[in-house]
This record gives C-alpha cells, structure tokens and sequence, in this order.
C-alpha cells in the first residue's frame, strides 16, 4: 500500500448539498452564490480533517446519463428538478439558471486551487469515482466523499466513504454489520430493492431485509444473480416475493447493469481522457483566487481558502 491518501469528491452531490440550503447572497451583485461557497467551506473542512496527499472532483460530463437510458430507458425519467429553500419566490427556470451560474463559478475558483476537476462526455461522475477507486488509484489509500449509496460497492480495506450530511465515515465493516450485506454485493441488492431516485424499479415489497433473508450469503462471500436465481429454485415454499424475484429476474439483471460502477460503461476512450486531466499539472494561484473572491462578492468570512493551500501545496 502506497503513501498516498487520495480525497474523491462527488462534485455535484456535494454542491447540491449546499445549493439547496444556503441563501448566501453576494456582497458584490445580490446574486444568490450559497452553493459555491459552501462547496469550498466542505472542501475546506475536509483537506483539514482527512490531511489528503491528492483531491480529485468528479463532476457529470454532457450526456452523463446516455448509456443507462439505453439499457433502462425510464432511468431518471421524470425526476423533479430539485428547487432550493429560499425565503422568497424564485421560478424554476430562474433556480435552474443560477444553478449553473453558481457551478461555473465555483469551477473557476477550484480552477485556482490546488485540486483537480475531472468530467468527461458521457461519463457521471460516479463512473469517474468508480474507475478511479478501483483501477488508478487501487493500491491507495481513499475517502469517498458523497451522500449516495451507490458507492457502498467500492467499499474495501483501503476505501472508505465520508458523508458530509451526517458528518460520518461509511466503512466496509459499518455496511456490512447494518445490512447484513458485503460491500461487493451491494449492487447486487440494490438491483433487487430498486433506487427511486434514479427511478430504478425493484421487486415490489423487497427491502434489504427480506433480501437477506432469503439470500444469506450476501453477508458472507460474492455472489452473483444467476447465484440468487438457483438459491430460489431451490426453496420448495417460494412465497410472493421469490416468486416475484424470478418472475422479475431480467428487471433485475437490466438494474444491474444500470447500478453497477465496474467500469463496464466506461470506454477506453474515455479512460484515456480520464487520465488526461489527472496528469495535467495543478495551476493554483492564491492570488488570482482572491482576486475571484472580491470580484464576485465573497468575503473572506464566508470560506477559508488557507486550509487547502496549507495541507496540498506542500504535497
């Protein structure tokens, strides 16, 4: 095992995180740029807590959800846009527009920090933590940052994953003792159980519980679909649900494909691009940074930049 802590942010969850909460308003033009600022307060706080050797954001590139809506084509299909909580009326054309105002902004701010931002076309960013977890930086130590349960499946020895909303670290061991499920089989679960989120459909009236018990051997060794499939035909009382389990077997192994972050999605060209942008140089600039800052109205109160600069610089 290398020397090496690597920090994966899950960009997007983690600005929307703050996006959706804090009305900070600019000292500069009154424009709403909360989501931007508690970002940096995040990053912040965890280059501080965590001590990285390397940060590295993994951000939806265009058409990020293209090839999962190909395999499950309601995949995200009517999914509200989220709208933040502000004191005031705001329409959903003027929240979504000053969305990406405040993404634009706070690209060009981590632009001037001494991190890397990765997206790549056709790529969420989960496949970009994906592959990084599991093929790049394998041998490193990792720290997942992210709200979502999709990545409790890289979860191993040398990942673990930090959510900022409770303020606590998932490990292997923490999943596995509160599902009764290991980490390498929590796709498989998931397939089953569903993600209303994403609008993935599972099998009516299956929850991680039940899952478990009929299906014990999650909880100790891999196992696979076509496993499950044989363990069911083997019970002589099926019941509903493992009724219901082979009567949806191929709902089940199309959720798979979708929930999955085994790089199976992920082309080489995209890998090449992925690798691209983790080779190019870090151009951090304090300087240029605040510059940023008092230009669009963010007071030094607001984010305390030293932190990154003081514990990544060095590296």
């Amino acid at each position: 095992m290398s020397d090496k802590k690597i920090l994966l942010i899950d960009g997007l969850n983690i600005f929307m995180q703050h996006w959706t909460v804090n009305p900070l308003q600019s000292a500069t033009t009154g424009d709403v740029i909360g989501g931007s600022v508690g970002f940096l307060k995040t990053l912040s706080y965890l280059v501080y807590k965590i001590r990285p050797t390397d940060v590295i954001i993994a951000w939806e590139g265009k058409n990020s959800s293209k090839k999962r809506k190909r395999i499950l084509p309601e995949y995200k299909y009517g999914r509200a846009p989220a709208r933040p909580n502000r004191f005031y009326e705001e329409s959903t054309d003027d929240a979504l527009e000053n969305k990406k105002v405040q993404i634009t902004m706070l690209l060009k701010y981590l632009d001037a920090l001494p991190v890397k931002s990765v997206f790549v076309d056709g790529c969420e960013g989960d496949d970009i933590i994906g592959y990084l977890s599991s093929q790049h930086f394998k041998e490193d130590k990792k720290v997942i940052v992210s709200n979502d349960k999709d990545f409790y499946q890289l979860l191993d020895g040398k990942t673990v994953i930090y959510r900022t909303v409770k303020k606590e670290y998932v490990t292997k061991k923490y999943v596995t003792s509160k599902f009764g499920i290991l980490p390498e089989n929590f796709a498989v679960a998931r397939s089953l159980k569903g993600d209303t989120s994403d609008n993935i459909t599972g099998i009516k009236g299956i929850g991680y519980k039940n899952i478990v018990k009929y299906f014990p051997d999650l909880g100790t060794k891999n196992v696979t679909i076509d496993d499950m499939v044989l363990e069911a035909q083997g019970y002589k009382k099926k019941g509903k649900l493992l009724e219901r389990f082979l009567e949806g077997i191929d709902k089940v192994r199309t959720n798979y494909r979708v929930i999955r972050l085994d790089n199976s999605l992920v082309s080489l060209n995209q890998i090449k691009k992925i690798e691209y942008s983790l080779n190019k140089s870090v151009k951090y600039d304090k300087i240029r940074l605040l510059r940023m800052f008092a230009e669009d109205g963010v007071s030094s109160l607001h984010y305390n930049w030293s932190n990154v600069f003081a514990y990544l610089v060095k590296n």
